[in-house]
Parts: structure tokens; sequence; C-alpha cells
């Protein structure tokens, strides 16, 4: 496994988040994660980027399916990884292990995927080469309370075997340590956190981030937290490649490059935060027609979840707002409202950009994103009271991936060993 650390204070006095209501299933259940007092002392007050060695090995099963082949984007394809994952792995595409990922993407082909990349977090190979369950994570997302892959178990050591996987792993950790110095030395990550975590001061700090990385993770990344033992774990599962902007600076690419990571790291705060204001949410939002498509319906089902996406996307802009001179942030700006609006389908959000950097804007010393929340709730449900009519992107918005799916922006890729060019690629 690869993996990267840089230190960062993420302790900062604040007043605790509630704990979200558990199931009786889910109370009955082993924890997701497991906290030690060893593991907390080796991982607090850092940012670790890491590029799992299992974890990837089921990415590439993954590609390889049939089903994610109909599916454009979910995999970057234009790379010269990739290329030397089809080469190698042409073989393995009739394998009991690819055929049964197929088998269950094919029955629900977003929240499938989702499931079984982050669930390989929860395996790793021994010094035999043979794959354990992790002695810290039962599994990583918290709707199921056994893994998934669990069962799989014998399937994805033969596919390991037969592949010859530990052995394309171990050729290609040149790119692997290059995404994890990306994440070291070209974005700003604590910055990152710092701002959050002035912006949102209710929400519990965390104690250490894992950002999870893959040259195949194309289109849908995600975020999870974790709470064991009085210690509290971000984990950032995170897309590729990361673009430059060619029509921002270098000193604005800084920013723009970091929009993946920080566009993740903000639903550790947003999302908490608005589960406060849950009521008032749900009562602003009504017509779900002017706020998206029915191609969100299975990623955003519900009025918090099509709240957050709104919110998560704002305060991209916001932090832009405030990292970025003005050029640059007018680009940055404009990319993003063409993102959301005709790509992703959520049909009001420039006017929502709009209203949210003016009222950042003119906010009184001292308040935070946090404090402006009763207004841009009030904005929603204002929208609600105009006459009913549908805004119309200017071409017909593709359908969206859950969980903060990747942008498609022109630019050019940051690592020269990864591919060729990323202006058909996916951000950032």
């Amino acid at each position: 496994m690869r993996v990267g650390v840089f230190a960062v204070a993420l302790l900062i006095g604040c007043t605790s988040a509630p704990a979200p209501e558990m199931s009786p299933a889910a109370q009955t259940a082993r924890p997701r994660a497991t906290f030690t007092p060893a593991y907390q002392a080796a991982h607090r007050g850092q940012i670790e980027p890491t590029v799992p060695d299992v974890y990837e090995m089921v990415t590439i099963a993954i590609a390889l399916t049939a089903n994610v082949a109909a599916n454009p984007g979910r995999v970057p394809t234009q790379t010269d990884y990739y290329r030397s994952v089809a080469a190698h792995f042409e073989p393995m595409r009739r394998h009991p292990f690819v055929l049964e990922l197929n088998r269950q993407l094919d029955a629900e082909p977003i929240l499938t995927y989702i499931r079984l990349k982050l669930n390989a977090y929860a395996f790793a190979f021994d010094a035999r080469s043979r794959i354990v369950r992790s002695d810290v994570y039962d599994r990583i997302d918290d709707e199921h309370t056994v893994n998934p892959l669990t069962p799989l178990m014998p399937l994805m050591q033969s596919f390991a075997d037969q592949s010859g996987f530990r052995s394309f792993y171990a050729a290609h950790t040149a790119l692997y340590d290059e995404q994890i110095e990306f994440f070291r030395t070209q974005t700003d990550a604590p910055d990152m956190w710092n701002w959050l975590r002035t912006q949102f001061p209710g929400v519990a700090p965390y104690d250490g981030v894992k950002i999870v990385l893959s040259p195949l993770a194309g289109n849908i990344q995600n975020e999870a937290s974790f709470e064991s033992n009085g210690y509290r774990e971000l984990q950032l599962h995170l897309n590729f490649p990361y673009n430059i902007n060619p029509d921002i600076s270098p000193e604005g690419n800084r920013v723009w490059r970091g929009t993946l990571l920080f566009g993740e790291m903000n639903h550790g705060f947003i999302n908490p935060h608005a589960e406060r204001h849950r009521a008032g949410i749900d009562a602003a939002i009504g017509r779900r027609a002017i706020w998206t498509g029915p191609a969100n319906a299975a990623a955003y089902p519900d009025d918090l979840a099509v709240f957050n996406e709104y919110l998560n996307f704002g305060v991209i802009t916001l932090y832009h707002r405030d990292r970025m001179n003005a050029a640059d942030g007018t680009v940055a700006r404009r990319r993003i409202d063409t993102i959301m609006v005709e790509n992703r389908g959520f049909l009001k959000f420039a006017e929502f950009d709009a209203f949210l950097r003016e009222l950042y804007g003119r906010r009184s010393d001292g308040q935070t994103v946090a404090d402006l929340y009763p207004q841009i709730i009030d904005w929603f449900a204002a929208q609600e009271r105009e006459p009913a009519a549908t805004p119309q992107a200017s071409q017909p918005a593709r359908g969206s991936a859950p969980s903060r799916q990747g942008m498609v922006v022109p630019g050019t890729c940051q690592l020269a060993s990864a591919c060729q060019s990323a202006r058909r690629a996916p951000l950032m």
C-alpha cells in the first residue's frame, strides 16, 4: 500500500455535533471501524493520501466489467495507465470475480459501484500475498451491516493470483507515488482544512484524514466519516485526473487543481451542519423539478441531498473567491456554474451561486458560512414561491452520479506518467 503523510493542525476548539441515530440492526452490527490507542497515536493530526493495494485491485476488476464499459466516464480511459490495465488484465474479463461484480452493477450501477469501491479499503494483502480483512475497518459505507465484499474474498484471491496483480501494482508504484505527492505538494490541503474549520466551527473536529486514491476513479467520488473510541476520522475517496485550467494563472491553478479535494472535504462539514437545519430545508424545498432533473433522483433522493449539493459547489466558489485573484475567480466561477447547470442538471445553481457570493460578501465581521444558513434556506423558500417554470439549461443535462460527480474541464493532466492529455478526461 502506497501512503504519504503530512501533518496539519486538525483540532480547533468547537462544540460537538449531534451523533446520528442508528437503526437497531446497525446497533448490533460490528463497528465500521475500531481505532485503537496505537492507531490514534500513529494517525492523529495527519492528512494521509494513499493508493491502497486491494482497493486498486477491486477498482481494476470493476473497470473490466461490461457494465462500466457501457457507462462512459466511470473510468478515465484516455490515460496511459488505463491502457496498461487493459493490456495486462484483458484475459481476466471473464474471471468469476469480474462477472460477479458485473452482475451486481447491472442490478444498480451507481450505488453498487460506490459500495464495492469504498468497501475494498477494508482489505489488504499480507506478507504472503493473501487478501485479509483490515484490523481497523470492517466496512466503509454506512448503509450496510456487513461488508459486501467479504463473501467474495475467495474470488478476490483467485483474481489476484491469476492476474499477477501484485506484480502489476509494484510496476506502477511511480504513478501511485505521483498521485500521493500531488496532494502533498501541489494542493494546499491544510489551508482548505483550516478554512472549513473556520467557516463551520460547530462541527465536531476530526482527528485524522485519509485521502484514498485510484487512477481509475473517473466520475464518482465520496466522503465517509467514522468515530471510534473518541477518535474521529474523515475519508475522502477522490477522482482522477487533476487537471490544469489553461485560462487560470499558475497561482490560481494551485487552488483550482485542488477543487476535487476541497469539494469532497467540505462534505465533512456542510453535511453535519445541514442536519441541524433539516426541518427548515425540507419545508423550503417542495418542487424538486425546479432544482434538479430526474437523472439525479437516485443520487440525490431527498431535499437534504439536493440542498447539500448546491451548498457543496457554492462553498467551492466561496473558497475560490477567498483564494484566487478576481480574474481567476471569475473563470473558475463560470466554469463551476456551467458544470452544475449544463453538465449535472442542478438547474438553479447559477442563480444560487450569485446569491451566495453576494450574501457572503456583505456578511458581518465574524460571521461564518454556517451563520448564513437561515438566509440561505430563506432564499430556497423564496424560489419555491415563484410561478412554476422549469429553468432550461443551454444543453440537455446529462445524468448525474451520486456523491459529487467529477467535472469535465478543459485542461492538461498534472501527472505526465499517467496520461497524454486530459482535455477529454474528468476534473481536476
